[in-house]
């Protein structure tokens, strides 16, 4: 089962024209990791399973329309 979960994306652009503009896009930016367990028993006993760090993401954009 996943554990609850959650990330801090955003991002922001600047238009230079009306048909150019740049940006930065950033994803995880709060490093979140993520979580998985399992049932052991009946009795509904849970233990970890595993652990997944996705790391933060940074992109660069440039966008055009035509």
């Amino acid at each position: 089962m996943n554990e609850d979960t959650g990330q801090l994306d955003g991002s922001i652009f600047y238009r230079v024209t009306d048909n150019f503009r740049i940006g930065v896009q950033g994803v995880n930016l709060t490093n979140e990791i993520t979580r998985t367990s399992q049932v052991l028993n009946d009795d509904l006993l849970r233990t970890g399973r595993s652990w997944f760090m996705n790391d933060r993401r940074f992109t660069f954009v440039a966008r055009a329309s035509f």
